[in-house]
């Protein structure tokens, strides 16, 4: 039977597993730094990755169809063909957005980056095609293993990249002081994503022998699974463009790049809290696929608890030994940039629930087979935080607290406009 303490346990490495894929940025940061560039490089790299990332966010529902369709071989073959072909269409679309014509669109007008970075970028997201297509490859064994409710195995196939990835830059920046740059940076970053590629293919090996061979319910095809992941799809693009929409907005107000700098540091803290708040998801999809529909309070009061933990850690930062020794001597910044900061932190205290709450509503309506809810709820995102954004302009908040306080906002309402959704649809007591 479900206990609270299986659930934690299945929770934890999802947690953890969220909480470090962050880690590998700095680390691939030491090599990008080391080439002819110098430490603008970081700014040309990390512009080709974003780019990379947004455009595969065409993957991004992936992992919530595999962990409702791929519950057999049928549907397990159904949804590796589906990953295939997305990993496809994402490659061929970063090699069209690193070439003429739409590289100069891109990188020179709508980045505004100078030549020689913005053929870094460039070279950044060409070279990143086999980068992203190792994650894709990784999909049908992550989710083979969160449907066998083995989240542990998944969280050590992702620790493994990660110490992979911290022991070839070490190696790296020792034997090579001066080669690095964007191209010694994408291999460092690329050779141990195969790594957790086959190392997750090992670890799923034994819940892929023992699938049920027949289904029990007919078994969606190629284009019925494409035709749930596309919503969530378009959901996850619509995400990506958020933090383009804050800057935007704070870039326009005054002191832009003391502003903004505050900014992405509060959410450069406070982000893996959040994204550790979304992995109920992935929680409740299991707990209801393999215990019915009567965990669900169950998985509320755990995902409401969680949140509110996850905030509580938002408090640690806000000691003042520990503010003054992040904001101040890690990130370099001034005294009164420092506790500008540290307000801004405070704001995002309850980031952290309120993902937790979004992201068990959006379960449940995955659950329910509705991606089109789903989307929905991701649109309200974006306009909420589109129309915050231009209020807070417009009443002349500080850019500092502009952002922390437009993100909050428009996950309460993607939460509110999903939960209303069930509640008409009755579907938030019938899944």
């Amino acid at each position: 039977m479900p206990t609270y303490r299986r659930m934690f346990l299945f929770y934890l490495p999802l947690m953890v597993q969220a909480c470090a894929q962050a880690l590998t940025y700095p680390l691939v940061a030491m090599v990008v730094v080391r080439g002819s560039l110098g430490s603008v490089a970081m700014s040309a790299y990390a512009q080709g990755q974003t780019v990379m990332f947004i455009i595969g966010m065409l993957g991004g529902g992936l992992i919530t169809t595999g962990m409702l369709y791929a519950r057999d071989r049928a549907g397990y073959r159904s949804f590796c063909r589906l990953n295939f072909y997305l990993a496809g269409a994402i490659a061929f679309l970063q090699m069209l957005v690193a070439i003429p014509p739409l590289d100069d669109w891109i990188f020179g007008g709508l980045l505004r980056l100078p030549d020689e970075l913005r053929a870094a970028a460039e070279l950044t997201l060409l070279l990143g095609i086999p980068a992203y297509f190792g994650f894709m490859l990784r999909n049908p064994y992550q989710v083979t293993l969160y449907n066998a409710m083995a989240s542990g195995r998944a969280n050590a196939a992702s620790v493994g990249r990660i110490i992979f990835t911290l022991i070839l830059a070490y190696a790296w920046c020792y034997f090579f002081p001066t080669g690095g740059g964007v191209v010694a940076a994408t291999v460092v970053f690329t050779v141990p994503i195969y790594f957790e590629v086959l190392l997750s293919w090992w670890l799923a090996r034994p819940f892929l022998r023992t699938m049920s061979a027949t289904a029990a319910a007919p078994t969606a095809s190629v284009r019925q699974q494409l035709s749930f992941t596309l919503p969530l799809t378009i959901g996850g693009f619509l995400l990506a463009l958020s933090e383009f929409i804050i800057a935007a907005f704070i870039g326009r107000g005054p002191n832009p790049e003391r502003m903004v700098t505050i900014h992405f540091i509060v959410v450069g803290i406070v982000n893996p809290l959040g994204f550790s708040g979304l992995r109920m998801q992935t929680v409740l999809l299991s707990y209801l696929s393999n215990y019915g529909t009567a965990v669900k309070k169950m998985v509320w009061r755990f995902s409401a608890a969680t949140g509110l933990a996850l905030g509580a850690v938002v408090l640690v930062a806000l000691l003042p030994a520990a503010a003054a020794w992040y904001f101040g001597g890690v990130q370099k910044l001034t005294p009164l940039d420092a506790q500008l900061a540290a307000v801004a932190t405070l704001c995002m205290l309850p980031f952290p629930l309120l993902q937790a709450l979004r992201s068990y509503n959006e379960g449940l309506a995955a659950f329910a087979r509705r991606p089109r809810l789903i989307l929905v709820g991701q649109l309200m995102f974006v306009v909420t935080l589109f129309v915050g954004l231009g209020i807070l302009s417009a009443v002349a908040v500080p850019g500092y607290l502009m952002g922390v306080i437009a993100l909050c906002a428009a996950s309460f309402a993607t939460q509110i406009t999903v939960w209303l959704g069930l509640r008409m649809r009755n579907l938030e007591f019938s899944v």
